[in-house]
Order: C-alpha cells, then sequence, then structure tokens
C-alpha cells in the first residue's frame, strides 16, 4: 500500500529539516514524498534537497514540484493530489512533524478495516494563543462503518476538521473532483466538509502521532480581520453547497459556521456595513435552500441571527452561548462512551 505524503513549502528554513526527518524516519517506508515549491523566497528548498539528496536510500520516491508563482497552500496541495500515485494520501504541513509510527499506525487500521478514512489525534507544540481541542477520541469506537454516523460526528464535533494526520482514500478524492479553494484560509473546513460525505468507513487512532506547531502572530492565531474575510467566504460555499445534500445535520453544521462568523463580528468590531452585506448574501441562500424544505426547530433556531436588527444579534448570541454552555456542562456530567 502506497502512502503520497504531501508537503507544501513556502519560507520555512526554520523548520522543515525537523519536518523532512521526521517523514525520513518513519517505520511504514512503502511512500512517496510530494515536496511543492510554492516559490519559497528562503533557503528552504536548498535545505529540503540537502536532506533528500543526502539520504538516497531513506527517500526513493521523492516528487519536487516547482510553483512558477506564488499560489498559496490550497493550490499546492491541489498540485500535490493531481501528482499523487498513492492509494492513501497524507497531508503534512511544513512547520509540522510526525511520530516516527505516524504512518505505520494508520495504515495499519486502514488495511485492518478496508477504510476511506483513518484520523490520529494530534499534540499542539510551541506559542500557545488559547487552543482548546473539542474532540476526545477516548469517546470513539476503533472504526466506524456507517456514512450517516460518520457524518454525525463531524457536524457534532466529535471529530475535527483540519486535514491534518489524517490517511485519506486518493480514489474518493480524485472521484468525486474534491479539490481545495483556492486563495483562502480554512480552506481545511470547506474541504473536508465536503469530503465527509463520501466517507462510508472511519478508523479512530487514538495516539498523538502529529505534532502541530503554533506559532506566535500566524493568521491562524487570532481573530483578525483576515480570518473573518475567509471565514464568510467558507460559510458562504457551505451553505450554498447544501443544495447537494440537504440532511438537517449538514444544514445545521453549516449554520452554526456561519452563526460563528457573526459573532465574531461583533467581538472584533466590524464595520456594519461589511456585516449587512454578508447577512444579506447569507439570507438569500437560506430563503432559496433551507427556510422552504425545513421546518426542524433546531435548524430555525439559527437561522434567528439574520432577521434580527443588529442591536438583538448580540443579545441572541449571549443567550445562545449560555445554552450550549449549559448543554455541554450537562453533558459532560452524565457522558457514557458512545455506542454503535
Amino acid at each position: 500500500m502506497l502512502v503520497s505524503i504531501i508537503i507544501p513549502i513556502y519560507n520555512v528554513e526554520t523548520f522543515v529539516e525537523r519536518c523532512l526527518l521526521s517523514v525520513l524516519n518513519q517505520t511504514y517506508k512503502k511512500t512517496e514524498i510530494i515536496v511543492i515549491n510554492d516559490c519559497s523566497q528562503d533557503k528552504s528548498m536548498d535545505i529540503v534537497r540537502g536532506i533528500i539528496e543526502g539520504n538516497p536510500d531513506k527517500f526513493p520516491k521523492v516528487k519536487i514540484i516547482e510553483h512558477s508563482e506564488n499560489k498559496g497552500i490550497s493550490a499546492s496541495r491541489n498540485t500535490g493530489i493531481n501528482a499523487s500515485e498513492g492509494d492513501y494520501i497524507f497531508f503534512l504541513d511544513s512547520d509540522d512533524w510526525l511520530s516516527s509510527d505516524c504512518i505505520e499506525k494508520q495504515v495499519f487500521l486502514a488495511k485492518k478495516y478496508n477504510s476511506d478514512l483513518v484520523i490520529g489525534d494530534l499534540n499542539f507544540e510551541g506559542y500557545n494563543w488559547g487552543f482548546h481541542k473539542w474532540w476526545d477520541f477516548n469517546c470513539l469506537p476503533e472504526n466506524i462503518d456507517d456514512n450517516v454516523i460518520i457524518q454525525n460526528l463531524f457536524y457534532s464535533f466529535k471529530i475535527y476538521m483540519m486535514v491534518w494526520n489524517k490517511l485519506i482514500r486518493r480514489s474518493i478524492i480524485m472521484n468525486n473532483n474534491i479539490y481545495f479553494k483556492e486563495g483562502i484560509i480554512h480552506e481545511d473546513d470547506l474541504w473536508f466538509y465536503e469530503l465527509i460525505r463520501f466517507i462510508k468507513k472511519m478508523s479512530i487512532l487514538n495516539a498523538k502521532t502529529y505534532f502541530y506547531y503554533l506559532r506566535e502572530g500566524s493568521l491562524m492565531s487570532k481573530n483578525n480581520i483576515v480570518n473573518l474575510n475567509n471565514k464568510y467566504i467558507v460559510s458562504e460555499f457551505m451553505i450554498k453547497s447544501l443544495n447537494k445534500d440537504m440532511q438537517d445535520n449538514r444544514c445545521k453544521f453549516a449554520l452554526l459556521y456561519a452563526d460563528s462568523v457573526i459573532k465574531n463580528n461583533f467581538y472584533n468590531n466590524r464595520s456594519i456595513e461589511e456585516f449587512r452585506s454578508y447577512k444579506k448574501e447569507i439570507k438569500s441562500n437560506i430563503n432559496v435552500i433551507l427556510i422552504e424544505r425545513y421546518r426542524n426547530p433546531n435548524i430555525l433556531l439559527l437561522l434567528i441571527p439574520y432577521y434580527l436588527p443588529e442591536f438583538f444579534i448580540r443579545i441572541y448570541f449571549l443567550i445562545f452561548e449560555l445554552g450550549i454552555n449549559l448543554k455541554r456542562n450537562l453533558t459532560s456530567v452524565f457522558s457514557k462512551k458512545i455506542k454503535f
């Protein structure tokens, strides 16, 4: 079983050696390494080539692809997907690293259960900007072979949406034309939201085999304007994509994501004109897609912010947050291991 490990490279000379050495030291050897140079302007690629050329026996199958212009991580991942030949694809960010048995453990589960998707747990390193895990793999079985259950786990935030530390059957990506939306951040959210519809068998590796490095000052570490603008885009695409699949939990997740954008808008003092433009765009999609098709109270509750005056939206979210926290506290008190 061949695994294609896709690594985009852009100005990571401080981190890329650690990343590549963790790939070099994998106990599972049937891999192809696909490195995409997204016009890096530092010494990153010199370091990459030095490591690869210095260890030809440990890197038997390597592809280095050069972008002619800087296109961003989404485009780099898409380039890697198209260049891949493996049975499975694994995305690795160039400032992160793997445990030595990461791929071996995930391949073991993929073979054992003929999995479409294997998800391992994460460890967070570096700058702590208050990121908190919302998933707990201790509460999940090792294997799930029901697409409805798999989707519901995602839509209820029991599994994470980032593409890190996931072994993904390549044929599912290619056959369903699932590529990253280029030119945005938070592209993982939208990509996995589309992918999860096609996963029939999912395995859970309850081990921290991927080390995600949090960098101080990175776009992902703060709710700045760039972050919010891109979440606007992602939420719009999520809601528009409901034309493909109108199940309740998928609608609820898309609206929760969109509502989180509105909430962050108020907490970060976005201009009221920008907010009204966004609300109008979302409302037009909601009117066409949701209200005519659904009478589910849980979904209708999430539509409220789009029909409230701006002043009352703050009050709505205060009440909504209180309700969520109360539900979360009660769930943690009475929760038991999920049964399937």
